[in-house]
């Protein structure tokens, strides 16, 4: 799929927060916590969020911590957003626009790297690998992938514009998801689960780059 063709671009940000927040599906405020809990923990200096959208879970860094925050995403309008609310709050706040099936990641080091919901869109093989290039040694990847159970991987709230989704998810094993990351020098450090709305559950997987 090309670029210019995937739906992530289309999306408008106050359909995809609305989808997200919305009480049957309850995933915008699950991201956030785990961002928070994530932040908190491991106290990074540098942290990068891949799929940032606009900007979910930056309200928990702490920049007397982490000093610098970078952000990636495919849709530069949910970009904007995100600079608009949380440049002022987090002055090393740098935003990218890319798509991690075409580009690749600036050349950068960072402590921490987080996606949530985003291996399920990407090919998670070159993700894992610009992700290795970005850490270093000891250096942590926290990735969110979604298990749906008998439900549809995107949740009926009515709201259309997300529905073409359906056509370029992919449900993936968490198991196939460590092979990946293992064979690219991470060792897993935690596998968690989370229950949601609609018998859907968010599986955390927590890698350290050995």
């Amino acid at each position: 799929m090309k670029n210019s063709d995937n739906p992530w671009k289309t999306i408008p940000a106050e359909d995809y927060e609305a989808h997200m927040g919305n009480p049957l599906v309850g995933q915008l405020q699950a991201l956030g916590y785990i961002t928070r809990e994530v932040l908190n923990r491991y106290h990074p200096n540098r942290f990068m969020m891949l799929g940032c959208c606009t900007g979910n879970g930056f309200e928990h860094v702490n920049p007397e911590i982490t000093k610098q925050v970078i952000g990636v995403d495919i849709n530069p309008d949910y970009l904007k957003i995100a600079g608009k609310r949380y440049g002022a709050k987090i002055p090393e706040l740098k935003l990218f626009c890319l798509d991690l099936n075409e580009d690749w990641l600036p050349e950068l080091e960072v402590d921490l790297v987080m996606g949530g919901l985003i291996l399920e869109y990407v090919d998670p093989e070159k993700t894992a690998v610009q992700v290795q290039k970005v850490l270093p040694t000891g250096g942590i990847a926290v990735f969110v992938i979604q298990q749906t159970g008998n439900s549809s991987f995107v949740s009926p709230t009515g709201i259309k514009s997300l529905e073409a989704l359906g056509a370029i998810s992919r449900e993936l094993d968490p198991h196939e998801v460590q092979s990946v990351f293992e064979a690219c020098y991470f060792e897993l450090q935690e596998l968690q689960e989370m229950n949601l709305p609609g018998n859907k559950k968010f599986i955390r997987l927590v890698f350290e780059k050995i």
